[in-house]
């Protein structure tokens, strides 16, 4: 990953950001490569000189190095055993994934009336038929459409002759069926499979283990899209990552549920309805939500998972964003549970973040998390770049935003989630006694002597920490960001990073640069 950023990108550049998967220029990252005899020169030297800084390090701190490596040997081995043991007296069960549907959908927004959109890569869900709707890859718009191939497919070029000079029949929809209503049938019950509306059939006994396979490729095939050829379905499975995406939309909307789920104003419906697609989404978000609370009144962090503070307390302040009264009857189980477990300041360290953000925690109670971490060279061993990937993206916005000390503007609601969400008041809270205060059900694994340790030494560096070194750093950090961004055509690696990146964006550069928009285009290839 480049480590500087360059804010004027050539024509070239923007011409190759403004493509069909990021359609808003934007200004690249990406530094242009060598372009002369001196540039190159000039980038081999650069790099031959890191590698003997490098090298020269290591030889001259071996011993040292040996003597840490034993030493992170011992403590790691010390670790393994408490860790063993804390799993071993571990008292909480796992609950069905699978579960009943306790709160049907609305009868304002009912199921079937959801249609499901599958072009250029993308899967994306909508509400009502579209008039404007563009269907899969060529293969699939020309099928639909009744037209004669305009590219070669399984050596048949588009004059019906194939490389062989044999002549065959053009494909069109004249004297064969309807290619298009063949495939709106399959995508149609692809839809009602995927919302739950296809009844599970009984369990047939096959006669031989040949036969039972058939049967299960062919309905396998079933659920394949007929446009684009993928199988769509759910991004599900933690419940952590709904409220990041929420949060930030509410940080950005000010509040405002109607900006927070607007109507798509490229949408144009049948029967010139207007588009209700974001209400319908705010809905069923919610609706989802209430599904999978516990039967205590607590949120797990995935499906399966016993209730914990942190899958309790973002989606409890979630649903309150997404409208849900205070005095819903969902709202108080939840706020019960989160109370009789001692109130939200036990959040782990992931939720202290998130709430930290919105401004219902103080950063003074969060452990240190430098954005300098990102100016650490990849040969180091606990350098962010030898992070496995999701740590990583994740970890360097989070740094970006702790660097910042940023959090939203004060509302009436934040205010009265404040109230909620803590047992003695907001303002006498002592923050820094809960950076390691961990609630029992969330502690997966015990914190550990070492992680006090170095928590401590980077408050001290914290309290002491250069201002230029620090906006050098977020500098480096927003170039790996906005790297991530490009790489993945705004999509980003995973839901996590996609809602902090997204929020960075719009603090750096506002609601109309071409890097937000593209941000806001690829947020409902989630939903």
């Amino acid at each position: 990953m480049y480590r500087n950023s360059m804010r004027g990108a050539s024509k070239r550049d923007d011409l190759d950001s403004n493509s069909l998967s990021t359609p808003f220029m934007f200004d690249t990252v990406v530094p242009r490569p060598p372009a002369t005899m001196v540039e190159q020169f000039s980038c081999c030297m650069y790099r031959f000189m890191l590698r003997v800084m490098k090298y020269t390090f290591i030889v001259m701190a071996l011993p040292f190095l040996l003597l840490l490596h034993t030493l992170l040997i011992l403590i790691d081995e010390y670790n393994r055993r408490i860790v063993a043991r804390h799993r071993r007296r571990w008292a909480y069960q796992s609950v069905p994934h699978v579960r009943k549907v306790r709160v049907p959908a609305s009868p304002s927004f009912p199921l079937e009336n959801w249609r499901l959109l599958c072009e250029d890569g993308r899967q994306r869900w909508h509400y009502g038929r579209l008039l404007n709707a563009e269907e899969g890859n060529a293969l699939g718009k020309a099928q639909a459409g009744g037209r004669e191939f305009t590219f070669d497919v399984g050596g048949i070029s588009a004059n019906g002759v194939d490389k062989e000079g044999a002549v065959v029949p053009p494909f069109t929809t004249r004297g064969v069926p309807d290619m298009c209503a063949i495939k709106e049938e399959r995508r149609r019950f692809v839809e009602k499979y995927l919302l739950g509306l296809v009844g599970v059939a009984p369990v047939k006994q096959r006669a031989s283990a040949e036969e039972a396979m058939r049967a299960g490729a062919d309905f396998l095939l079933r659920l394949q899209d007929p446009f684009s050829g993928h199988w769509p379905n759910d991004y599900s499975g933690p419940l952590f990552l709904t409220p990041g995406v929420v949060f930030v939309k509410f940080i950005i909307a000010g509040g405002e549920l109607r900006k927070m789920f607007p109507p798509n104003k490229n949408h144009v419906h049948e029967g010139n309805q207007p588009c209700c697609c974001g209400e319908a989404s705010r809905m069923e978000l919610i609706r989802y939500l209430r599904n999978y609370l516990n039967e205590d009144g607590g949120f797990g962090q995935h499906t399966e998972g016993h209730s914990t503070m942190l899958g309790t307390v973002l989606n409890y302040v979630a649903l309150r964003f997404m409208g849900v009264a205070e005095s819903d009857p969902d709202v108080i189980r939840i706020r019960s549970w989160i109370r009789r477990e001692g109130g939200a300041a036990s959040i782990p360290t992931w939720g202290k973040m998130w709430l930290a953000i919105v401004g219902l925690y103080s950063w003074e109670g969060v452990n240190p998390i430098p954005p300098e971490m990102s100016l650490l060279p990849d040969w180091l061993p606990f350098s962010p770049g030898r992070l496995w990937c999701h740590s990583r993206v994740v970890s360097t916005p989070f740094s970006y935003l702790y660097g910042l000390r940023w959090s939203a503007p004060n509302s009436v609601l934040l205010d009265n989630l404040r109230h909620e969400l803590y047992i003695e008041p907001y303002e006498n809270i002592r923050w820094e006694d809960h950076r390691n205060n961990i609630c029992a059900k969330d502690c997966y694994t015990p914190v550990s002597a070492v992680y006090r340790f170095f928590a401590r030494a980077l408050l001290f560096y914290e309290r002491h920490c250069i201002k230029s070194l620090r906006k050098s750093a977020l500098e480096v950090a927003w170039s790996h960001i906005a790297y991530d961004d490009e790489n993945t055509h705004f999509i980003c690696l995973g839901p996590v990073n996609k809602a902090l990146n997204m929020l960075i964006t719009w603090i750096r550069e506002g609601e109309q640069s071409g890097r937000y928009m593209n941000h806001v285009d690829r947020l409902d290839d989630y939903f």
